[in-house]
């Protein structure tokens, strides 16, 4: 079992990593709402196989999620960065970073002490998989939002 925990791990880190690649030269706008969405769907999907003990099914979810998570990352970061002037730019990324680890790091504490008072890692799992959803959403309406605003701000000057 440490093994299929350990490969899951390497499965979204790896399909995060390619998804940076693939999506390279597309719009960091685009890059975020297409990784904000394949996270949502991918979770979902992991989420949902835990119930049915489906290995492969949590294998999909869980490369289609690392995919929303790079392209989202990679959107995030260079739609960030070019604000920032060149002698910046070291700082600015180091600030990123330190909130992803903050961000990645306290729900993993958060997630062993669930697991310590309950004794349930798949109850555990899928309350996370519900938070990062519902968080998924959020993002994604937000950046719906700011889409339609922007078109509209666009039409109404025109």
């Amino acid at each position: 079992m440490p093994l299929l925990g350990g490969l899951s791990l390497f499965v979204l880190a790896a399909f995060g990593g390619l998804s940076v690649l693939v999506f390279q030269h597309r719009e960091p706008k685009d890059m975020m709402m297409f990784g904000v969405a394949s996270l949502l769907v991918g979770v979902a999907i992991a989420v949902v196989s835990l119930s049915f003990s489906d290995s492969a099914l949590f294998f999909l979810g869980t490369a289609i999620a690392g995919v929303g998570f790079g392209a989202g990352f990679q959107g995030a970061v260079r739609t960030v960065v070019p604000f920032a002037a060149p002698h910046e730019r070291a700082g600015v990324l180091s600030i990123v970073f330190i909130i992803c680890y903050i961000a990645m790091g306290v729900p993993a504490v958060v997630a062993g002490w669930m697991v310590a008072q309950q004794g349930n890692i798949i109850a555990t799992a899928q309350t996370f998989g519900a938070v990062i959803m519902a968080l998924a959403c959020v993002a994604l309406l937000g950046s719906v939002l700011r889409a339609v605003t922007k078109r509209a701000a666009r039409v109404a000057t025109r």
